[in-house]
């Protein structure tokens, strides 16, 4: 099915239905993005801090873009959207058009 889909016009996702993109963030009920930054990501901030040798400077965009990747490479749900061009990659997608 996927080969013969026309080039650069669809982003695949590995969600386990087809259904409109969304991160585990908003699929779950941590939707509320003012208690993300202002309550979540301050604790989270120091508990990975305390057990890690890196400090993460959140006042740096670049190393609080790291802090929330590290959040979602270990499950959990951020805002963040990964779209990935790999056809290979899943066979879920999701229509540019």
């Amino acid at each position: 099915m996927v080969g013969r889909l026309p080039p650069d016009r669809y982003i695949f996702r590995g969600q386990p239905v087809c259904n409109r993109l969304r991160t585990s963030f908003h699929r779950t009920s941590r939707r509320d993005l003012n208690q993300f930054l202002s309550i979540d990501i301050p604790q989270l901030h120091a508990i990975v801090t305390s057990k890690t040798n890196h400090y993460f400077d959140l006042r740096d965009n670049i190393q609080n873009a790291a802090f929330w990747n590290l959040l979602q490479h270990h499950g959990y749900p951020t805002p963040l959207i990964a779209p990935n061009g790999l056809k290979i990659s899943s066979s879920y997608i999701l229509s540019l058009t």
